[in-house]
């Protein structure tokens, strides 16, 4: 044995001296371990051998440091778009057919919400950087800077005072809640990972999303390799303190939606299952109208498994579900004519804008209006957005990565219609309006701190 270890090593330094031989001898060695370590770690990966969990740890945390390093590194990076040139202000206003009133939304330009007229003269504004509500004690223990920081959503009270829903540039992306006077002075926050919604009870209670990574395998969710995000239902008093809150995934993964949760794999890498991204409360009213739903239940919107769902929070449970023929949708509203008003991003396969407004009959399932745009007035939004169903019957749309909010009539006329005059320094890029909602001047009660002027 020592003899061959001898004449080897003798081997191996000829071979070095003739540097053509020798560098393809190495080059081939290096490639057989490569290989070699290429067919064990695949075989680890799908037996589940040691080091499998080292290996699936490693390849996860990987990815989330390519998708970190390949975002653009400034403030437009995800929430500005190419804007639609020369479209600023309002583009259209039609008095007699417009529901006259105040749009409040919130931009992707900084953490602010603006009220304006029907002019598009902005007559309040509210806003507070994350920065100035941050503290040791916030499930976001490192924020991106500021500017990587916008208010997804907003509740308006009748004397001014708002909920904002702050969300921040990564996975998880929720940053969290709090709630604001007129003057914008921080009435109280919840620095829970809070994101997409927030929804105020007819008792005060407030409704809202949060999520967090899992790492732990759960037995709802035992199918699935692990880190998934688990989303939760927040319920907080009307001063935020937390009442309740309970796994949304896990009310899925113990019910029959389990199996679609199979649907969400090929579309995401950082095991976001479901993408809840509303929340509803079903007061006394509706549930008179719809059957299948009772008070102080909440529908949930889940993009990722494209499904429209009630659950019960006294249950913790799902207790109605719904697939149509809508696909990775957004802002489900329970209508009075007994009808479901949801935004449709990507369901739309008989057109290449593939973004529509669908109102369906929930016991039927049959579309009884829509909203797809036309050539000469394009409506894409494959993320985020939403609709209001406005008191005279026309349709409120936020078309958030086109910077736009525009009013429907019900024969599809485009009755007023706003771009958003927040763009990049060359005009090439508009920040995305993420939410709108119409309010008529007698629900307002407070005092604006602008004047139509400004």
């Amino acid at each position: 044995m020592g003899n061959f270890t001898i004449r080897a090593m003798a081997a191996f330094k000829s071979i070095g001296k003739w540097p053509y031989w020798g560098s393809i001898y190495i080059s081939a060695t290096l490639a057989a371990i490569l290989f070699l370590s290429f067919v064990v770690g695949a075989a680890s990966m799908y037996f589940k051998f040691f080091p499998y969990k080292n290996l699936n740890d490693a390849f996860a945390g990987s990815t989330a440091v390519i998708a970190q390093a390949t975002q653009p590194a400034d403030r437009y990076a995800r929430a500005w778009s190419r804007s639609r040139k020369n479209r600023i202000g309002i583009m259209r206003h039609d008095p007699e057919r417009a529901y006259q009133g105040y749009t409040l939304f919130t931009s992707a330009h900084g953490t602010k919400a603006l009220l304006m007229d029907m002019e598009g003269n902005f007559v309040h504004e509210w806003g507070v950087p994350y920065s100035s509500i941050w503290d040791d004690a916030a499930d976001v223990k490192n924020p991106v800077p500021d500017d990587f920081i916008r208010w997804r959503k907003a509740h308006l009270f009748p004397n001014g005072d708002l909920l904002v829903v702050f969300i921040g540039q990564g996975t998880p992306w929720g940053y969290g809640l709090a709630k604001i006077d007129k003057d914008s002075n921080v009435l109280w926050k919840y620095m829970g990972r809070m994101h997409h919604d927030v929804e105020v009870g007819p008792d005060g209670k407030i409704y809202a999303l949060s999520h967090r990574i899992l790492k732990e395998k759960q037995p709802w969710v035992d199918n699935f390799k692990m880190p998934v995000m688990e989303e939760s239902i927040v319920i907080l008093s009307p001063d935020g303190k937390e009442l309740q809150k309970f796994s949304v995934l896990k009310a899925v993964g113990e019910s029959d939606l389990k199996r679609l949760l199979f649907l969400a794999l090929p579309q995401v890498w950082n095991g976001d299952l479901l993408h809840t991204n509303a929340i509803d409360y079903v007061d006394a009213e509706i549930a008179s109208r719809f059957p299948f739903a009772k008070e102080g239940q909440l529908l949930v919107s889940f993009r990722n498994i494209s499904t429209i769902a009630l659950i019960d929070p006294k249950l913790e449970k799902v207790v109605w579900a719904e697939r149509g023929a809508w696909y990775m949708q957004h802002d489900p509203d329970f209508l009075e004519n007994g009808n479901i008003l949801l935004f449709d991003n990507r369901g739309n396969f008989n057109s290449r804008q593939k973004t529509r407004i669908l109102e369906f009959n929930p016991t039927t399932m049959e579309i009884v209006w829509r909203y797809e745009g036309t050539k000469k007035d394009p409506f894409i939004s494959h993320a985020s957005s939403s609709q209001q169903r406005l008191p005279n019957g026309n349709t409120l749309i936020t078309e958030t990565y086109a910077g736009r909010l525009f009013e429907v009539a019900r024969d599809g006329t485009i009755v007023w219609e706003y771009f958003s005059p927040f763009r990049s320094a060359d005009d090439k890029l508009v920040a995305a309006i993420y939410w709108g909602q119409r309010f008529s001047a007698q629900e307002l009660a407070f005092p604006f701190n602008k004047t139509p002027q400004q």
